[in-house]
């Protein structure tokens, strides 16, 4: 069953979001992957990308065969926990995309957390 969702009232307003905000500004994190699903592929952070975003996008699509650059739907995405992450002195962020919304793609993402735990940014 879907249910009508939101982002809430304005950035940062719903308490799991200032949960990851907090942890985040509150740890020195070389580089950061947030998972969401579906299908679109693999979002550098930063605006614009950074170059170390890119290059963690670009591991993990070579690892999962999750498509990079994303798939051009012709609208452009804003506002990313990514994007927020490399603003915020992360080194390398990425949101990673699912290939349906109701799979975890395990085997492809233990290949990503291998190509995550030696990246350097």
């Amino acid at each position: 069953i879907y249910r009508p969702t939101t982002g809430g009232r304005y950035a940062g307003s719903e308490p799991e979001t200032r949960s990851v905000m907090s942890f985040i500004e509150n740890h020195k994190l070389e580089a950061l992957i947030s998972y969401h699903s579906a299908a679109l592929g693999v979002f550098p952070g930063g605006v614009p990308w950074t170059e170390p975003s890119k290059r963690l996008a670009k591991a993990l699509s070579k690892a999962t065969r999750y498509p990079y650059p994303p798939i051009d739907t012709g609208c452009e995405y804003t506002g990313t926990l990514a994007d927020w992450a490399v603003e915020n002195g992360v080194g390398a962020a990425v949101d990673m995309e699912l290939r349906n919304h109701k799979d975890t793609d395990f085997e492809e993402n233990l290949k990503a957390l291998k190509v995550f735990l030696n990246f350097a940014p």
